[in-house]
Formats: C-alpha cells, structure tokens, sequence
C-alpha cells in the first residue's frame, strides 16, 4: 500500500513539472477516456492521474440535482455552467441479436424542472461545504473508552501504567 502510494506521489510530481498548463488540448479528452476503465496498465494510470490533476486545477466545485442537471463552477469564473444530464435508465435485459425481439416502445421524456430552472437562471445552488485539509477527523464511537459501572478513570490509567 505503502509503495503505491509512494509510485502515485511520484506521478503527480512528474505531471505537475511536466503539464504546467491547467487547460485541456482538443485531443487530451478522447485520450483519457480510452484509458478511464483499464486498471492494470502504467499508462492508463498516469493518464488518469493526469486527467484528474487538470480537472482538481480547473474546476472549483460541481453540483448535481436530481440526475437532470449538473452546474459546474470553474475556479476561474464566478458563473455556474449548466449540463443538462441523460436521463438515467436502468440496462436492457432483453437480447437484441434474439430472433423474436420487440424492441422497446419509446417513452415520453419525464418533466425537469430543475433543469428548466436552472436554464431559466432560477435555481440557486447552495454555499459550497469545503472541507479544510486543517480539520481534525471526529472520533468514531469506536475509539470511545466505555466505564464499566463503579470504574474511574483513574483506576484505568493506573492498571495501564
């Protein structure tokens, strides 16, 4: 894990003295997509490393309503930029290449009304919850000492001593 971590740091180092530029070439996009579902190639992970250094550099924050729309606000603007998202649909269980296939009858698109919203210019996205790298992380219950009944604190510091 330990040597992963270290080969990753690595990468990022090298991307960041060889990419200086924050912005996407024409080609960069089609390029990093063919390599986004490969898990084992050296490669592919430096290119999606890559892509993810340059989307962290550009991009400031990204909201999502509804599987409809997506704003996107780049770190450089101070506007929302609006993606109209595709409908989510689940995958066909039907055989396409089947002798007796029907194929489905289309259906009507639903309503998006966060999306017309958003186009109109009256959806307003809520303050961005940034988390600061200075924030400690809560305890977990699990890390909470539990007394049993007539136990101190005390007399558990000093059985540890």
């Amino acid at each position: 894990m330990r040597i992963a971590q270290e080969e990753l740091e690595e990468v990022r180092r090298g991307m960041m003295i060889e990419n200086s530029n924050t912005t996407f070439d024409e080609t960069f996009p089609e390029d990093a997509m063919s390599f986004l579902y490969v898990s084992d190639d050296v490669s592919a992970r430096e290119k999606r490393s890559e892509l993810h250094l340059k989307i962290n550099r550009m991009v400031d924050h990204i909201f999502i309503w509804a599987y409809e729309v997506a704003m996107v606000k780049y770190r450089n603007e101070d506007f929302y930029h609006v993606v109209p998202l595709a409908p989510k649909r689940l995958p066909s269980r039907a055989n396409p290449s089947s002798r007796w296939h029907n194929p489905p009858k289309p259906k009507e698109p639903k309503p998006t009304p966060h999306l017309d919203a958003a186009i109109r210019g009256e959806l307003i996205p809520p303050e961005p919850k940034i988390r600061s790298p200075l924030v400690k992380k809560r305890k977990s219950y699990k890390d909470e000492v539990v007394l049993d009944e007539g136990a101190s604190v005390d007399s558990i510091e000093d059985s540890t001593s």
